[in-house]
């Protein structure tokens, strides 16, 4: 695949899934393969296989490496992500040693952490953003909670406007070099409506393990197959 999308011109490619990629035994070399390729390459992880050890094996080679952090202090992120209380410790000194590969080496990857927000979550607002700010990575992003039309999960929209003022003070903490910012009309916009067209095909496609082809990651579920699933490869 990396072979074909290249040749193809595929100008870059982000390895993430519903799991966790770095589990994959050939996370690191698909990644270094991709680049060695003339690609950009970007990756998504939760980060606590990011040890050392594998972390120095594609920092040279990534563009983008986001990390999926959903709080800011460690009784809550072990509730939120739903882990044990010592991964914080461990995740916190993956992402701290690897900005200072990155600072060391002069690696040109961005390193970002991710928080998904609920409303009900809001008091880890700033927790995170300071954490962040802390770690030294280039940015932190406050994300609304996804709740797909047809299969919504229960997110209260309307309570995004309350937190609005947590949202506005956390960007206050950005600096020259670091920056905090939050998806602002996505959350005021509320949940998404079903589309009625999708431009998406010729510029981001999703291509799942299983080899599924679609045209987006929100039109990837089995209900838009019809419509918008392009194939299998």
């Amino acid at each position: 695949v990396l072979e074909d999308a290249a040749e193809m011109g595929v100008k870059g490619m982000v390895i993430m899934s519903d799991g966790e990629s770095t589990l994959h035994p050939f996370w690191a070399d698909s990644i270094s393969m991709g680049k060695a390729l003339g690609m950009d390459m970007a990756a998504a992880s939760n980060g606590y296989m990011l040890v050392p050890e594998l972390a120095d094996k594609v920092l040279p080679h990534l563009t983008y490496l986001r990390i999926n952090f959903s709080a800011g202090e460690p009784t809550r992120y072990a509730e939120i992500m739903g882990v044990p209380k010592f991964w914080y410790p461990r995740v916190r000194e993956n992402i701290r040693h690897m900005v200072a590969q990155k600072r060391r080496h002069g690696y040109e990857v961005t390193i970002n952490m991710s928080m998904v927000c609920r409303p009900q979550e809001a008091e880890q607002i700033l927790p995170f953003a300071r954490l962040g700010k802390e770690l030294g990575v280039d940015f932190v992003i406050i994300k609304h909670c996804l709740d797909y039309a047809g299969a919504p999960i229960g997110v209260d929209y309307t309570k995004y406007e309350k937190i609005v003022p947590l949202l506005q003070e956390a960007e206050t903490l950005s600096t020259e070099n670091f920056l905090v910012t939050s998806k602002w009309n996505t959350m005021r916009k509320g949940a998404v409506d079903s589309p009625r067209y999708c431009y998406g095909p010729a510029f981001l496609l999703q291509l799942s393990g299983t080899g599924l082809l679609a045209a987006c990651g929100p039109l990837f579920a089995p209900r838009y197959a019809e419509k918008y699933h392009i194939g299998n490869v």
